[in-house]
């Protein structure tokens, strides 16, 4: 065999491989699926997050948890090219507002050489940085005396999120 006939039969090959992955028309949001998609994401009509056409998301179907496990239960029997637009109440999405997780720091545990304004981010440093994230919140009030109390609840928590989702493709785990 020539080196010309086996370069194009491997093309063949690999556009076979594409073509059948590409238009796997019966292929639907399942379990033991890979799912990759394109979303939308907004509170109180206002958009806070969406992925790109070159980073979307993709996840394994009936392995997600927390407000991705939320997503996956609406995706459900969709198939590539489906778009879906739905809402989370707040305990599928970031949970509700934590009353435990709004906290006074006093000003002896603060540093002396700043002053903090209401809607600062503010941040704890990971006692085991790259396992564990930092702590991040938002300043909610500056009080007389110097302390201040920080909102540690994720930005979203106690909000209601809709999602605009798009399907880009699914192919079986191996």
């Amino acid at each position: 065999m020539k080196m010309t006939q086996r370069l194009a039969l491997g093309a063949a090959t690999a556009l076979f491989a594409i073509g059948s992955f590409a238009f796997a028309d019966d292929a639907t949001v399942s379990n033991g699926m890979i799912v990759t998609f394109q979303y939308k994401m907004f509170s109180e009509g206002k958009l806070v997050s969406e992925s790109t056409a070159d980073k979307p998301m993709k996840y394994l179907h009936g392995d997600a948890d927390g407000l991705l496990a939320s997503v996956a239960e609406k995706l459900v029997g969709k198939k590539v090219g489906d778009e879906a637009k739905f809402s989370l109440p707040p305990e599928k999405a970031f949970g509700p507002v934590d009353p435990d997780e709004i906290q006074t720091i006093e000003k002896a545990k603060l540093p002396a050489d700043h002053t903090f304004a209401i809607g600062e981010r503010v941040a704890i440093p990971s006692p085991l940085p790259g396992l564990i994230p930092p702590k991040r919140g938002v300043v909610k009030e500056v009080k007389e005396d110097g302390s201040i109390v920080v909102d540690w609840n994720h930005p979203l928590a106690g909000k209601t999120i809709d999602l605009e989702v798009k399907i880009l493709s699914i192919q079986k785990a191996d």
